[in-house]
């Protein structure tokens, strides 16, 4: 007699699965439903509950079957293809427009940059001034620090391309912008709390 095959299922959040890194044994983020690992469903709810929490806040996990997980990717809506084109081809153009502009308005906060420099090494500052000019500076930093984090955003895109954008690996690059870390190279007394 042939044995009835058991429903599996899987952990779901949006379009997202979890799945397991063998290598480094532990729970992992995936995007297609056949990395994700199948459960029985009392180890589904287990694994649930003992996610780490920093995949854990990443969506509204549930526990769904594999029939319903299989559907819910093979559901694709109708798309209009030309407009589709029509929008990526826009969407391309401004983000190359928008890297233009920042490439330019960089060399404008570095020239501005660069005077005040100047300015704080050709004279003597009373604390009014100082403080002034270091406001200026500090304005013009962050102005620079979030035209070079967009800049690499878009780098990120057009580098990546439709492909970059569908393997996730555009996506990831843009996190890594988004979480980086300043670590000092010299001066570490500064940045101690």
């Amino acid at each position: 007699m042939k044995r009835k095959k058991s429903i599996r299922y899987v952990i779901a959040g949006g379009n997202r699965f979890i799945g397991f890194d063998k290598v480094k044994s532990k729970d992992i983020l995936v995007y297609d439903y056949q990395d994700a690992v199948k459960f029985r469903y009392s180890m589904a709810l287990r694994v649930l509950e003992k996610l780490d929490s920093e995949l854990k806040n990443l969506e509204e996990w549930r526990v769904i079957s594999t029939v319903e997980a299989r559907r819910k990717q093979m559901e694709v809506p109708e798309l209009d293809i030309d407009n589709l084109v029509d929008c990526l081809e826009i969407n391309f153009d401004l983000l190359i427009k928008r890297k233009e502009f920042l490439e330019l308005e960089y060399l404008e906060i570095e020239k501005e940059i660069t005077d005040i420099y100047h300015a704080i090494e050709f004279y003597s500052l009373n604390a009014q001034k100082g403080y002034q000019l270091y406001k200026m500076m500090q304005e013009r930093l962050i102005r620079r620090r979030k035209n070079k984090n967009e800049t690499r955003k878009i780098n990120a895109i057009l580098l990546g391309g439709i492909k970059g954008l569908t393997d996730r690996h555009t996506k990831e690059k843009i996190e890594r912008v988004n979480h980086q870390q300043y670590h000092p190279r010299v001066l570490k007394e500064l940045f101690d709390k």
